[in-house]
């Protein structure tokens, strides 16, 4: 990814300043009789904010975060079987995005939480539909009818 000489100036002029204004700050921290919670506050404003800027200024604009609709429709006889077999929506959730075909990164992605957390829902769902590997785990849940 190729950053534009006017973002890397712009940054430069930022940390100058920043560095300048902690300097100032720390000057007047041992001069006068400041509080030190009130100097860490104020550092860490400014980190925080400096780091919220360069956060989305610097995001590549062509990442795509795949999509998934997580409300998916099901009959009344597939929720039955759900429940039966002790499968909770979330792993649902988890079993279409198999079915599809996405990786766990992208799973995670699509979920919004951790590939860890990934990992212990196809565990479970392994364990639930009596399979071994992700592929068998679709397969089994497309015969018994809980996903298309």
């Amino acid at each position: 990814m190729r950053i534009p000489k006017r973002d890397i100036v712009l940054y430069g002029v930022g940390a100058a300043l920043l560095l300048v204004g902690l300097e100032a700050a720390q000057y007047r921290f041992t001069v006068s009789a400041n509080r030190f919670e009130i100097y860490a506050a104020v550092v860490a404003v400014v980190f925080a904010c400096i780091g919220a800027w360069i956060a989305t200024s610097v995001k590549p604009k062509s990442a795509k975060t795949p999509t998934f609709e997580t409300n998916t429709p099901t009959s009344i006889a597939d929720d039955a079987l759900r429940q039966q077999l002790g499968i909770s929506a979330r792993e649902m959730d988890v079993l279409h995005l198999m079915a599809a075909g996405h990786s766990n990164e992208e799973i995670a992605e699509c979920l919004f939480i951790s590939t860890n957390t990934v990992k212990t829902h196809s565990s479970s769902l392994y364990g639930k539909l009596d399979v071994k590997r992700r592929t068998q785990a679709v397969t089994k849940a497309k015969s018994l009818g809980l996903i298309t």
